[in-house]
C-alpha cells in the first residue's frame, strides 16, 4: 500500500466488486498505483444468492482473479468510502466507481464534501469518474440481492445530479478500458453514460 501511494499517479475504486476494472486498469498502466476496495460482506449473503454474495465469498476464499492473478501495481482491501480518512493528502488522483449502489454513491459524495476530504484527491481533471447504475425494475436485476437498495434504481443519477459537484459526460474509455463493459452489472442496466468531475481539460 505505501508502495503504491509513493507512484505517480493513483486510482481508488470504491466498491470494486469483483475488481475486474481495476485489475485491467492496472494491468494496461503499470505506472499507476491502484487501490480496489469494497465490503465483501458475505455474512448476510449466501453464495448462491446473488451475484454480490458469489463476489464475496470469491474474495474471502481469494478466487477473484485480481487475487490469483494480481499485478504489482494493484491492492484490493477490504474497507469502506471513508478509508479517505485515513490517506495523506494530495494522496489519490482519481477516485473510481462504476455500477455503485445509489445510496453508496451518495453517501460517498456527501462524505466527501460534508468532512472536506476533496483535499486527499490531487486536483486534476478526472478527480471523480462515475459510471451510475440506472434500472427501473429494482433489485431483479442484481439477482435478488438481500442487502438492501435504493428501491428505486433508475434514480441512479440522482446522486450525482443532487451532489452539487461539476459533473460532465466524459468518454466511454478510461486508462485504456472501456468502463461501461468491463462491470457484469451493466449489461443490466439503463445507464450508459460516464460522467467525471475534475478541472475541465484545456
Amino acid at each position: 500500500m505505501n508502495a503504491l501511494l509513493r507512484m505517480p499517479q493513483v486510482l481508488l475504486e470504491i466498491g470494486c466488486g469483483d475488481a475486474e476494472a481495476s485489475r485491467q486498469i492496472a494491468l494496461k498502466n503499470p505506472g499507476i498505483g491502484v487501490i480496489a476496495t469494497d465490503l465483501y460482506d458475505w455474512s448476510h449473503q449466501p453464495s448462491s444468492g446473488s451475484g454480490y454474495g458469489k463476489i464475496a465469498q470469491a474474495w474471502r476464499e481469494r478466487q477473484l482473479s485480481a487475487q490469483t492473478d494480481s499485478p504489482a501495481n494493484l491492492v484490493i482491501l477490504r474497507a469502506e468510502a471513508d478509508l479517505l480518512r485515513c490517506l495523506p493528502v494530495g494522496a489519490i488522483d482519481t477516485i473510481l466507481m462504476v455500477n455503485p449502489e445509489p445510496r453508496v454513491g451518495k453517501f460517498f459524495l456527501d462524505l466527501l464534501q460534508g468532512e472536506s476530504l476533496g483535499v486527499r484527491i490531487k486536483q486534476g481533471p478526472n478527480q471523480i469518474v462515475i459510471l451510475p447504475y440506472s434500472r427501473e425494475i429494482g433489485v431483479t436485476a442484481c439477482g435478488g440481492c438481500s442487502f438492501e437498495h435504493d428501491a428505486d434504481w433508475s434514480r441512479g443519477l440522482g446522486f450525482i445530479l443532487g451532489s452539487g459537484l461539476g459533473f460532465r459526460r466524459g468518454a466511454s474509455v478510461y486508462w485504456g478500458v472501456d468502463l461501461s463493459r468491463i462491470s457484469a452489472y451493466t449489461g443490466n442496466s439503463t445507464q450508459r453514460d460516464i460522467y467525471v468531475c475534475g478541472q475541465p481539460l484545456s
